[in-house]
């Protein structure tokens, strides 16, 4: 004799998920003791709970500029983090290392920002998509952009000036590749 069951002769119950209940396990402000899963050049990957990893942006790691994760952190090291922010609906925990520390005296952070866009006098905006915090392409947050090259507002671009020039420059050249001719 065989027996079939179907589903419906069991009553519907779910194993927990890893994910259930996060924002009261793990809520924003709380501290939590975690192990480094994955290092990328973006960040790094801590999980915190069994299944349930965070991502410490680059940003995050330290107050100090490190070139990659891997400067100060490895895979399997056992770290504390803050949690920044939790999003359950996407699976996705934002966490800091750097704000469980003071940042050292005279670290960029301590330095006031002349304004509210890290140094950037540039009146056209950050073309390149948000404030960076002058920390990439070299130029620090303090750094003022010379009057002579900060943005006008005469109409012309850098493209039509060098425009121009360039087709002055090429027109000579015609013209002196017609007088050679002769």
């Amino acid at each position: 004799m065989i027996l079939i069951a179907t589903a419906s002769a069991f009553p519907s119950t779910t194993l927990p998920q890893p994910w259930d209940d996060i924002e009261e396990k793990a809520p924003a402000g709380s501290v939590l003791t975690g192990i480094v899963k994955r290092l990328t050049s973006f960040g790094a990957f801590v999980e915190v709970f069994p299944g349930v990893e965070g991502l410490v942006h680059i940003s995050q790691i330290s107050h100090e500029h490190i070139a990659t994760p891997q400067d100060v952190l490895s895979e399997g090291e056992e770290i504390k983090v803050k949690v920044l922010s939790v999003d359950p609906d996407q699976h996705r925990l934002a966490l800091s290392i750097k704000a469980l520390t003071e940042a050292p005296e005279g670290s960029h952070e301590d330095r006031p920002r002349s304004n509210g866009n890290g140094g950037n006098n540039n009146r056209g905006g950050n073309s390149r998509g948000g404030d960076r915090g002058g920390r990439r392409g070299g130029r620090s947050e303090h750094t003022q952009i010379p009057a002579e090259y900060q943005q006008d507002d005469s109409g012309f671009s850098m493209s039509d000036l060098l425009g121009d020039a360039l087709k002055k420059l090429s027109t000579a050249n015609d013209d002196k590749g017609d007088n050679d001719n002769k």
